[in-house]
């Protein structure tokens, strides 16, 4: 191996890649970062044997090859020489050997053979997606993902493709998130699976990345699935994440999204936090986090209790008054990472009663993306 490249690009990829990369694992060659040289062209790759990633970089190579470095120690001293213009790289018997003018440095190398990768298998094309659509679809849904492993397909992001149309669903035993987009190039058939959030976060994080968009051609993700629909992968300018798909049923989440309501409200989204905040105050310090919303007449009226601290009420005007009084109570934490997550300057607010799930929406998003949270128990 023998290749010479811009210190900047180099550090810039192997940071990204370094964030799949775990420093300690029951499988220490996992902890090292990939390198192959082919012609005028470099490949690293990180992975954590859930989630791989691939970036192809340009660059002068000598002599073809690859191996194996500590990744930790790789990308700590490569980012140190970033401002130095070129860095030559070569292999000499279990050496890497990184040079750049004034600077050396040799990093034991493990063989190749020895790295987990991916197994290649024949991937057929699902659909292209715009990288803001698919940002805004992730974003939407996987803080809803559960994050213990008792039920392992809940951990991950549902993804539908019906009639042209793309749905993205994650749900835990508290709440549930749905958006719906039709802005897709689809191709082949309707299919479901579920895509870990890890790797759809991995994806987030490669699309957002100002480095690996500077090289993308058009502002499209790839999404393709292995013949056997075990693994897909996300193909954005030089950079390809494989996953593996979880295993499992997925539950039949339509039935639980209720149509009917007896509270229909929208209310205005900074004055909702406003008040919140200093309910939260007190209910962030009991056990449930329990805030109590309020409806009546024209007035929203939030209230936390703690029978060993002491109690706050806050009160939010709404735009129109309630045609019933409706009262319900929510988990602090669930509550503000639902209502953060909307960009309007409304937020829309649907109930049926004080034991079923309340639908909150985005007004800009219409009926494309809904989010349904569990209420707490009411001390009555």
């Amino acid at each position: 191996m023998d290749f010479s490249i811009d210190s900047e690009l180099l550090a810039g990829y192997i940071n990204i890649i370094g964030k799949i990369i775990k420093a300690k694992s029951n499988l220490p060659i996992l902890g090292n970062l990939y390198i192959k040289a082919e012609k005028d062209k470099i490949k690293l790759i990180g992975t954590d044997l859930e989630v791989q990633m691939v970036a192809t970089l340009d660059a002068k190579v000598k002599s073809q090859s690859e191996t194996t470095v500590n990744a930790n120690l790789f990308i700590q001293y490569v980012n140190s020489l970033k401002g130095k213009g070129g860095i030559h790289i070569y292999q000499d018997k279990n050496l890497l050997y990184v040079e750049t003018e004034g600077s050396s440095a040799s990093f034991t190398t493990r063989a190749p053979e020895d790295f987990p990768l991916f197994d290649e298998y024949a991937y057929s094309k699902l659909f292209n997606i715009k990288s803001a659509e698919f940002t805004l679809m992730v974003d939407k849904t996987i803080f809803s993902c559960a994050k213990d492993d008792i039920r392992p397909i809940l951990t991950g992001i549902n993804v539908e493709i019906s009639d042209g149309s793309l749905t993205f669903v994650s749900l835990d035993t508290f709440r549930l998130s749905l958006i719906t987009t039709d802005k897709i190039s689809h191709f082949g058939e309707d299919t479901q699976f579920v895509v870990p959030a890890e790797a759809m976060a991995t994806a987030v994080k490669v699309v957002r990345d100002p480095l690996v968009a500077s090289f993308a051609d058009k502002d499209e993700l790839e999404v393709q699935i292995s013949k056997d629909k075990n693994f897909m992968r996300f193909s954005f300018a030089n950079v390809v994440v494989y996953s593996r798909l979880l295993e499992g049923e997925y539950p039949n989440y339509k039935d639980i999204i209720p149509t009917d309501f007896k509270l229909d409200m929208t209310i205005n989204k900074t004055d909702l936090l406003t008040a919140l905040r200093r309910v939260g105050v007190f209910a962030q310090n009991a056990i449930s986090q329990r805030v109590v919303f309020e409806f009546k007449d024209s007035k929203l009226t939030l209230s936390s209790v703690v029978p060993e601290l002491g109690s706050v009420t806050e009160t939010v005007a709404l735009p129109t008054a309630v045609k019933e009084n409706f009262k319900i109570a929510f988990q602090l934490k669930f509550l503000l990472e639902i209502i953060n997550l909307i960009d309007d300057e409304n937020i829309e607010m649907k109930g049926i009663n004080k034991l079923s799930p309340v639908m909150f929406r985005q007004p800009s998003l219409k009926d494309s993306f809904l989010h349904l949270l569990m209420p707490l128990k009411l001390d009555e």
